[in-house]
């Protein structure tokens, strides 16, 4: 597309020559070209000008969800809300902080009153929130003369949600009752019943099935489900004065993917999980977040969208006065797990004096390299170390 674009000002210049020699040349056939040219160059504007209010873009949603370093397709409708036919034009998407895995710009033509949807592929190396757009369309008149422009900036973003790794981690406390089978029969839930077998010397007389008993002509018990269930307070230390200065992007990176697998983990068995951090949100003018408990898929796209603009405060509060916060008290026989950097000693005092008042405490310390740490143990506390070159977490003591 060769053809230039002029400005109104030019334009007029440019007009007003043809105009005088249209009214002054007496001969017959330069006067045709001259008014034939006028014509064709009053035409063209028009063209321009119908055109340029008449084409539109159309987003699927206001909102795009992806995960980190997975491509992923974007798509926008073109339509021609015109009678006339568009001769090929282009069409430049933006979208910045994103990668395009092929080009950004595709070469299109609509027809009277058409429609066409155009795909993108692109891959996002950073979590966050985007924006999708603005989109640039370029084209010429017919004859390739004069060229057009239109500029559209839509409202989309596309939220990237980070990375997430499996874990396996044991269970062997909670309340009586939920979700989670276990062969303990100290949490044998009474409300789910299993099977019957044979009264056996012991059995208390409330586990005793009365209508089989007399049906069967001799005594026969319950027995009863085994299962358990645990709230879990997630608290995310996001404190940047508190993670070393050395890599520290890759250790606040590791400390939300590890967040955003446990969130994930606990909600897949079922478990109401709830969020608190030291981090600031990019949409958010509090010193902190949170996240109210839930347990349903909206929940736990809530979880990753927070986690997906979170960032780390340099003005954040500490891991003791995180834990002291009212929100991060949760009821009786909460799971809380602390996902921190290596805590000082004030808070592995302050943790320790809250599992003796009977907290079910987990750490998971996120560390940029392999150290032995006796004074992170904490008996009682299941601690676990998190790199940021490692998939899972490893449990040392």
């Amino acid at each position: 597309m060769n053809g230039r674009r002029l400005s109104p000002f030019l334009e007029i210049i440019i007009f007003i020559p043809l105009l005088m020699a249209f009214l002054f040349i007496p001969q017959r056939l330069p006067r045709l070209l001259v008014s034939g040219a006028m014509c064709y160059r009053l035409l063209a504007m028009l063209f321009r000008w119908i055109i340029v209010k008449s084409i539109d873009i159309n987003l699927e949603s206001r909102e795009h969800f992806a995960s980190l370093h997975r491509p992923f397709t974007l798509e926008l409708t073109l339509k021609n809300r015109s009678l006339l036919p568009i001769p090929p034009f282009t069409l430049e998407a933006r979208a910045s902080g994103l990668i395009f895995l092929n080009s950004n710009i595709q070469l299109v033509s609509l027809n009277g009153l058409g429609t066409k949807t155009l795909s993108f592929s692109l891959v996002g190396d950073r979590r966050g929130v985007y924006d999708w757009g603005p989109f640039t369309l370029r084209g010429n008149d017919p004859l390739q003369l004069f060229q057009w422009k239109k500029q559209l900036k839509m409202d989309q973003q596309v939220v990237l949600y980070p990375q997430s790794f499996s874990l396996n981690l044991a269970i062997s406390r909670g309340l009586t009752g939920g979700s989670i089978p276990v062969h303990n029969r100290i949490f044998e839930n009474m409300t789910s019943f299993q099977a019957l077998r044979k009264y056996q010397s012991g059995d208390e007389l409330k586990r005793i099935n009365w209508k089989a008993s007399a049906r069967m002509g001799e005594l026969y018990s319950n027995i009863y489900d085994c299962s358990l269930y645990f709230p879990v307070q997630l608290i995310l230390n996001l404190s940047e004065a508190e993670y070393p200065l050395a890599h520290r992007y890759e250790l606040l990176e590791k400390a939300v993917e590890t967040t955003a697998s446990l969130a994930l983990h606990y909600l897949e068995i079922k478990q109401s999980v709830s969020m608190l951090s030291s981090g600031r949100h990019m949409k958010d003018s509090r010193n902190y977040c949170w996240i109210p408990p839930g347990l349903d898929q909206e929940h736990s796209a809530a979880i990753l969208d927070q986690l997906a603009g979170i960032q780390g405060n340099p003005k954040g509060i500490n891991l003791k006065e995180l834990f002291q916060r009212p929100e991060s008290q949760g009821p009786h026989g909460t799971k809380y797990i602390l996902i921190t950097p290596p805590p000082l000693q004030e808070e592995l005092i302050y943790i320790q004096q809250q599992h003796r008042m009977g907290k079910d405490i987990e750490l998971f310390i996120i560390s940029g390299y392999q150290a032995h740490r006796r004074g992170l143990s904490i008996p009682g506390i299941p601690c676990y170390i998190v790199q940021p070159n490692q998939r899972g977490a490893q449990r040392e003591f």
